[in-house]
C-alpha cells in the first residue's frame, strides 16, 4: 500500500503558516497559499496520467491520507527516485 501526500492540511492552518511566512501580509500569505494549492492540483494530475489505464489500482481516501493499492510492479516505480509522487505507506 502507498500513500499519496498534498501539500494541504486544513485551510485556516494553511493560510496561518503562509500569513506567518509573510510577516503578516494577507494578500501574500493568499497568493502563496494559492501556489500551494496549484501545486498540489498539478500533484494530482500528474499521479492520474501515470496510472490511467493500469488495471488493478485502487485510489482510496479518508478525512486525512490518500491511498493506492495496486501491483508493486505499477505502483513501486511512482515511490522511487527524484520524481516520486507516492510512497510506500508505513504500518506499525
Amino acid at each position: 500500500m502507498y500513500e499519496f501526500d498534498l501539500p494541504v492540511y486544513k485551510q485556516g492552518d494553511d493560510y496561518a503558516e503562509e500569513l506567518a511566512k509573510s510577516n503578516g501580509d494577507g494578500i501574500a500569505a493568499l497568493c502563496s497559499l494559492a501556489a500551494c494549492y496549484e501545486d498540489a492540483a498539478q500533484t494530482c494530475r500528474s499521479l492520474a496520467a501515470r496510472i490511467e489505464g493500469e488495471q488493478d489500482i485502487e485510489v482510496q481516501g479518508d478525512t486525512h491520507s490518500i491511498w493506492l493499492e495496486g501491483p508493486d510492479v505499477v505502483l513501486g516505480p511512482l515511490a522511487a527516485g527524484d520524481d516520486a509522487v507516492i510512497s510506500p505507506l508505513l504500518r506499525d
